[in-house]
């Protein structure tokens, strides 16, 4: 029974780990598009 519950408190920290890494690189390619299109917005006003 002990095992069990180490065994499931892990894996549950495996899905953790995994969905805050796929989260923050989420965050980060939605930050870098925005980013991109805002300088390439700026780059085309200024042309």
């Amino acid at each position: 029974m002990q095992t069990r519950t180490a065994a499931s408190a892990r894996s549950g920290f495996e899905f953790f780990r995994i969905t805050s890494l796929l989260t923050t690189l989420a965050m980060a390619l939605v930050f870098g598009l925005a980013a991109g299109c805002g300088l390439a917005f700026l780059l085309w006003d200024l042309l």
